[in-house]
C-alpha cells in the first residue's frame, strides 16, 4: 500500500517474508465475505482516513479492498473515484460509471468471472500493464 495526498494504491496478493500466509488468509476471508475483518483491510482503511485521497486504485486482491473502502466512503466524499485492475469481481458487483472504472485482461484466472470491467488482451493475463486507460 502506498499513498500520496491525491491517490492511494493497494496492491494484489503479495506474501511477505515475515508473514507469508498473511495475504492468503486475506484471500480466504474475501472468499467467505469477511474481507473487512482482515488486518490488510484495516491498514488500507487507516491510510485512506489518514491521507484522504481523492482517487483510490487497486490491483487484484487490492481492488477488492479498494471497492470496500469506496463503498464505505463514497457518500461522505463525493469527489472520490476508484479504479480497479484485474479484480475478482463477479456479475453481482455494481459500479458507478461516473466514479468507478474497472479493467481486466481476457483469460485472467482471477478476473474470470468479472463481467463489469473493460477487457483487453495482454501476454500476461494478470498483469497490471497493458490496459487501455
Amino acid at each position: 500500500m502506498s499513498s500520496d495526498n491525491s491517490t492511494m494504491w493497494v496492491s494484489g496478493t503479495h506474501p511477505n517474508e515475515q508473514n507469508p500466509e498473511s495475504d492468503y488468509y486475506t484471500d480466504f476471508k474475501l472468499a467467505i465475505g469477511q474481507l473487512t475483518t482482515t488486518k490488510r483491510f484495516r491498514q488500507a482503511e487507516y491510510l485512506y482516513h489518514l491521507y484522504k485521497p481523492q482517487r483510490i486504485v487497486g490491483h487484484s486482491l487490492g481492488s477488492s479492498i479498494v471497492k470496500q473502502i469506496y463503498n464505505r466512503n463514497k457518500d461522505a466524499n463525493p469527489e472520490l473515484v476508484a479504479t480497479y485492475y484485474n479484480s475478482p469481481f463477479t456479475f453481482f458487483t455494481k459500479l458507478d460509471p461516473n466514479r468507478e472504472k474497472s479493467y481486466s485482461h481476457r483469460m485472467d484466472p482471477i478476473a474470470v468471472l468479472d463481467t463489469v470491467s473493460e477487457r483487453s488482451w495482454y501476454q500476461n493475463p494478470h498483469s497490471y500493464y497493458g490496459h487501455r486507460r
